[in-house]
């Protein structure tokens, strides 16, 4: 009788061992599913951003160093590209319009994600210490530094999972067509 209920007791144990680690692996799966399908679609907003950043003819307005949540400028066929990240319909989206701002294509990127934070940095570089800085004129960037930061919403994910994953992507692009233009002087 006894060894009835030593083997029953230790059954229901292995059995909640056995479940407890299938749990534990469930769960596991479920977030780096998460983390794979943010960091896909942070790597491809930034990928569309270099798309766009390869036109980059000049900044529209003087920048001081730094933007939040959008940038523009002119690329190379003489359009106006203002480049956002929409809030409430948590798209990326790419307006170009003329030059009497009137709107020429859009196009919109849903990424399913919330803004974390999306900031442009204009970078130049200090020759004294050999370290990219803040530009503070716009003929002497170098480098558009793109930081990327995107935040799921647990119920769009799974139903289960009480927080929040982010993803941050930072990304720096250099300017050649900007810098090719200061190198000689026209272009």
């Amino acid at each position: 009788m006894l060894d009835i209920l030593q083997s029953a007791i230790i059954a229901v144990i292995i059995a909640i061992l056995v479940f407890g680690i299938h749990l534990m692996t469930m769960r596991t799966k479920v977030e780096n599913d998460v983390f794979q399908r943010m960091q896909t679609q942070a790597d491809a907003a930034a990928a569309i951003i270099q798309e766009e950043i390869k036109t980059l003819s000049d900044f529209t307005e003087h920048p001081d160093g730094s933007f939040t949540n959008d940038i523009s400028f002119i690329n190379t066929q003489g359009e106006r590209v203002f480049i956002e990240f929409d809030n409430d319909e948590r798209n990326l989206n790419i307006l170009y319009t003329d030059e009497d701002d009137e709107v020429i294509s859009s196009r919109s990127y849903q990424l399913n994600m919330d803004n974390e934070g999306f900031t442009f940095s204009l970078l130049t570089l200090d020759t004294s210490n050999n370290q990219y800085v803040m530009a503070t004129d716009k003929n002497a960037v170098n480098i558009l530094r793109v930081n990327l930061g995107l935040r799921s919403r647990d119920e769009e994910f799974y139903q289960d999972m009480l927080q929040n994953f982010v993803v941050i992507i930072e990304r720096d692009f250099f300017l050649r067509n900007i810098h090719l233009r200061n190198m000689v002087g026209t272009y």
